[in-house]
């Protein structure tokens, strides 16, 4: 799938694996979790490509574009399920910055 839709493999598997943390710290398996790394470079990308975007994208005249929406929309459902847990289980906010800026990278990749 990574090689149809043209994406770059390394900060995906980075993804993957923070997600992987992510959802042992929500488990309880994890006491602490750190994800400044992981954020920096969510934001270092956002940053550098966020000027890109000029018009309403939509999200189908390119696989890409549609596959990378989709992702987005479940990270978003994500977040929202992650902020109800909160309220009665603290989660770390860095778990929630985290989530909250990977469903902007995902939307700034379309633009790539």
């Amino acid at each position: 799938m990574q090689a149809q839709l043209e994406l770059d493999k390394e900060p995906w598997e980075k993804i993957v694996k923070e997600l992987y943390d992510i959802c042992a710290y929500v488990a309880g398996y994890k006491k602490t979790i750190d994800l400044e790394e992981g954020i920096k470079r969510l934001e270092t990308f956002i940053e550098a490509n966020q000027s890109r975007y000029s018009n309403f994208i939509y999200p189908f005249d390119q696989k890409k574009a549609a596959f990378l929406h989709y992702v987005r929309t479940v990270v978003r459902r994500a977040e929202r399920s992650l902020v109800k847990v909160n309220e009665t289980q603290l989660i770390d906010t860095a778990v929630l910055q985290y989530i909250n800026r990977l469903s902007d990278y995902c939307f700034v990749n379309e633009l790539v």
